[in-house]
């Protein structure tokens, strides 16, 4: 089973969205939602940024896993971002849009894996 719990919610800039943050099977992340899904979101979700530390609270020095416009490093199985993914998306009821209108570089699956990555150095 896994273990969601959301700590904050606040109004991103511009009124496009959400920050919110929370841990995930005991890790620490922070995520920007967006208002309606997006083309350039993790699979086409409301979920356009995400950041993951292996800690239970914010600490730059631990962070494991970046999307940000495109995946940037992680140190974390495909199936752990799907699943903190699909329990933000049912927690908040949020949607997706179509698989074939999103940018390949934000599609990620457990077949696929993470396009265009490299692991942090």
């Amino acid at each position: 089973m896994t273990t969601l719990k959301l700590i904050s919610t606040k109004a991103a800039p511009f009124g496009n969205g959400d920050f919110i943050s929370g841990l995930f099977e005991n890790k620490f992340f922070s995520a920007k939602i967006l208002r309606e899904p997006g083309d350039q979101s993790i699979n086409g979700s409301q979920m356009c940024q995400l950041t993951i530390c292996d800690d239970i609270e914010w600490n730059g020095g631990k962070q494991i896993f970046n999307f940000c416009s495109g995946f940037d490093f992680s140190e974390l199985p495909v199936k752990f971002i799907v699943s903190l993914l699909e329990a933000v998306e049912k927690r908040m009821k949020l949607k997706r849009m179509p698989l074939d209108e999103v940018c390949s570089s934000s599609l990620i699956s457990e077949d696929s894996g993470f396009p265009q990555i490299s692991k942090g150095e």
